[in-house]
């Protein structure tokens, strides 16, 4: 299959370069019909579309193989690593390949690529025949009769090579088609089947495409780019405060001995200017950051896990050395300086034996005392401090589902309060984003299985829920009826709880069903009443597939997204594909209080979208780090690892 369907945001466009005069040739007048037709197309693109007229190569898929033999007329040979073409005895060969994505692309070449197990004097030709037909079943007397004359024919045929049958006049549309090589010699060719052991000789259909739809980027008035900041290294996680500078949390990669990666800070002031960094080596054997939260004070909040000892600039901390790994917290000053960290694992009783259990954390967050509030996953058992936590029996074998952990740490680190949410028998129950409300009570997001104090749910059954500052449970409102994650929540305005996810299947939301496309799952995005009603929820996306990967909200009630998806989307306002087909694209989508499209983004894979806040202007900070090898483009301009890893967008409203 060349690429995936994808869902239209306006009609199709005509091709362009397809005006031809008699005999092929483009005449003057037909020409200057092509370039007007080609500048009234440019014109009427929607802003941030662009028509690259990118050459890609891609393949047909394979549809089966076989041949049929004269002298056993009723035998076919369905499971044969080879296809033979022979007229000695007459034997004929077939082939089918199904190709998809031609009404997006003109076809500049179509080669049907062979190899030759046994080679001939004369080659067999090529031949278009009907694809009604299986490999199982084919026979000689039910084969179907050759179409037309020859597509292509060869000469000698070598044992050992391949050949190539240009059939770029017959593969024109999408479809199934068949072929049939006939021989015109008694010493035929035996060629490799799509059954070979050797996938490197099995047939192919290659082609070389032209994209002439158009590629978008940007939709709506707002998310234009208004600054780009680079770093060396790979950035983590972001939070703004309120006078519109912001902190970076990154990690930076050591060659020298005796430390591999360490942590930095960079805070930044409302124009984006660095206005102090702090490095924390480690000599740990591995250290991978999570996420950052900024306190009323300006102190800063950290996440991570970690393996060996863990130094953040007073000493190990306790808890952690050779041989270990787990999750740590830890608190800098306004200035960047060490304050205090903690750090915890996880134990698994599997039959009376004690072994390290997965623990990791997901989402970070503060209020107006400076508080650590953390959620996320464990297995087993589980002391943040305030006594044991258990994710329930199913999570002690190993390999067995997870739980959930929410905690509440003072600004002074010292455990306040921690719940654990039991694993169902067959699925994780995990915290995967936390924000808290002007009144203190802490937003969760995740998604719950089994039984546990979120109610009784269906393997990965997302939810929102609300606690109290004490850490009671106040309410939760679980989407009953599809797989899928709560990747981001926060507080509106009036401190309804807004949340972003995605979601497979149908679920019902203030009285509407809401049923996701295709076998892949759509983002969801909503907002809760503080009473858990519904006040509205919305799924966008395409068929292929959007990942939500978290959310912010500004004072006017504005929702800001992040994620990525599968080649192609619809965000509210049109088709959103900036790159190549099959591509993992990240975005940024914004969308008013009431869920209607504001602007939406995205950018071709390349990018790890690690990086989203809004400043008190409506201003959006988006980004993360680049991958080494894979440029991104942003408006038409080339970014790449070789500039640094860190790379952050500013986004006007």
């Amino acid at each position: 299959m060349i690429v995936k369907q994808w869902r239209k945001g306006w009609g199709v466009l005509p091709l362009l370069g397809m005006a031809v005069g008699c005999g092929g040739a483009v005449t003057e007048e037909a020409g200057g019909q092509q370039r007007q037709t080609a500048a009234v197309e440019a014109a009427a693109l929607p802003p941030g579309c662009e028509i690259l007229g990118t050459e890609y190569h891609a393949s047909g898929r394979p549809a089966g193989d076989t041949y049929v033999t004269q002298d056993a007329p009723d035998t076919p040979n369905p499971a044969s690593a080879v296809i033979i073409s022979d007229g000695n005895p007459r034997q004929e060969a077939y082939l089918r390949f199904r190709v998809d994505g031609l009404s997006r692309a003109t076809v500049l070449q179509a080669t049907l690529r062979l190899h030759a197990q046994d080679g001939s004097s004369n080659g067999p030709a090529l031949y278009a025949t009907s694809p009604d037909w299986s490999e199982h079943t084919l026979t000689w007397n039910t084969r179907p009769p050759p179409v037309g004359p020859p597509l292509a024919n060869v000469g000698a045929i070598a044992s050992g090579t391949f050949v190539e049958y240009d059939v770029t006049a017959h593969v024109t549309e999408d479809g199934l088609y068949g072929f049939v090589l006939l021989p015109e010699v008694g010493d035929g060719t035996d060629f490799a089947a799509d059954r070979h052991p050797n996938t490197s000789l099995r047939p192919e259909l290659r082609l070389r495409l032209r994209e002439e739809q158009p590629r978008c980027q940007h939709f709506g008035t707002g998310g234009a780019v208004t600054q780009v900041l680079r770093g060396d290294a790979h950035a983590n996680a972001l939070a703004a405060d309120s006078s519109g500078g912001f902190a970076l949390l990154s990690t930076v990669h050591y060659d020298a001995a005796p430390y591999g990666t360490g942590l930095r800070l960079t805070r930044y002031d409302a124009n984006g200017t660095p206005v102090w960094t702090r490095e924390h080596p480690q000599p740990g054997e591995w250290l991978t950051l999570g996420g950052l939260a900024l306190t009323p004070l300006g102190n800063l909040l950290v996440y991570g896990r970690y393996t060996g000892a863990l130094d953040l600039g007073a000493g190990p901390v306790p808890g952690t050395g050779a041989g270990t790994y787990g999750l740590f917290i830890a608190k800098f000053s306004p200035t960047g300086q060490f304050v205090w960290a903690h750090a915890f694992r996880s134990t698994v009783q599997n039959q009376g034996t004690a072994s390290q259990g997965q623990l990791m954390a997901h989402g970070i967050a503060t209020d107006a005392n400076g508080s650590l509030i953390l959620t996320g996953e464990f297995q087993g058992q589980l002391d943040l401090g305030g006594g044991v936590l258990d994710a329930g029996p199913s999570s002690h074998p190993p390999g067995g589902p997870r739980g959930m952990f929410l905690a509440k740490f003072s600004w002074e680190g010292t455990h306040l309060w921690s719940h654990a949410f039991a694993a169902g028998e067959d699925g994780s129950t995990q915290g995967h984003a936390v924000a808290t409300d002007s009144q203190g009570h802490v937003l969760v997001g995740g998604n719950t299985s089994g039984t546990n104090a979120l109610g009784t749910a269906a393997p990965q059954t997302p939810f929102i829920a609300r606690f109290l500052p004490t850490g009671e449970l106040q309410w939760a409102r679980r989407l009953d009826g599809v797989w899928g994650n709560i990747m981001g929540v926060a507080p509106m305005p009036d401190d309804a709880v807004a949340f972003s996810g995605h979601v497979r299947g149908t679920f019902t939301f203030a009285g509407t069903p809401l049923t996701s496309m295709g076998e892949s799952p759509d983002m969801v995005l909503g907002v809760l009443e503080t009473t858990s009603a519904d006040r509205w929820g919305r799924l966008y996306g395409g068929i292929d597939g959007e990942y939500n990967r978290g959310l912010v909200v500004d004072a006017q009630g504005n929702l800001v997204t992040k994620g990525f998806f599968n080649h192609a989307t619809d965000l509210g306002a049109g088709t959103l594909n900036p790159y190549q087909a099959g591509e993992v694209n990240p975005y940024v989508a914004s969308h008013g209080p009431d869920g209607s499209h504001r602007w939406s983004r995205a950018m071709g894979e390349g990018l790890i979208p690690t990086l989203l806040a809004m400043t008190p202007s409506g201003e959006t900070l988006f980004g993360g780090y680049l991958l080494e090898s894979e440029p991104i483009r942003v408006d038409q301009t080339h970014y790449t690892s070789d500039d640094g890893f860190t790379f952050l967008l500013r986004l006007s409203p």
